[in-house]
């Protein structure tokens, strides 16, 4: 499978099928186009109604606030409520250590703001920052508030099931409803303005 994705850095190309790729893109809504093995468009109809509403959606529509030098966006996945992620809108800031010194401050400010409205929004408790780049070679964090207790938050719960250990990655099943994305998205917006 050859993917081409549209994410805020530009256009990235995996013709590695790497499945990781394809977690973290899709959780950010950044698809473009899949081809098959055969060099043929993946038609839309094939896809499950998740991958087709993931694939045509505008990540932009999950940004909740532009910086200077960095973009925070609420991650497609709230398995982990409040979870973020800061995208560094250099296009060629590819690891933490490519950030220049404004950046780095910048940046510090950023996560502390975050920090500050993930408690103030959900009574966030603790907070892990992940650099990795894994999936994408390009400088971003996630941001991920931990919870001792569950969180109820329109109408659902959130459990952080890991509590006191390492964070793991989103659970994929985990879905949380367009318009309950869309409230957690505006309540961070709402602590960092």
């Amino acid at each position: 499978m050859l993917l081409i994705i549209n994410t805020p850095a530009g256009i990235y190309v995996d013709q590695q099928n790497n499945n990781s790729t394809v977690r973290e893109a899709h959780q950010l809504g950044f698809f473009l186009f899949i081809f098959n093995k055969s060099s043929n468009i993946v038609p839309y109809s094939q896809l499950s109604k998740f991958w087709y509403n993931m694939i045509m959606s505008d990540y932009s529509k999950f940004l909740i606030k532009r910086y200077k030098n960095w973009s925070v966006f609420v991650h497609g996945n709230q398995s982990y409520l409040g979870r973020c992620v800061v995208w560094c809108d250099r296009e060629d800031a590819i690891q933490l250590t490519d950030a220049n010194s404004e950046e780095q401050e910048e940046l510090f400010i950023i996560l502390k703001e975050l920090k500050f409205a993930s408690e103030k929004a959900f009574g966030g408790e603790w907070f892990n920052f992940s650099f990795l780049g894994n999936a994408e070679p390009h400088l971003r964090a996630h941001f991920i508030p931990r919870y001792s207790s569950h969180k109820d938050f329109e109408g659902e719960v959130f459990k952080d099931e890991r509590w006191g250990h390492h964070y793991k990655k989103p659970n994929d099943n985990f879905v949380t409803t367009p318009e309950v994305l869309e409230k957690i998205r505006l309540k961070m917006k709402e602590h960092l303005d």
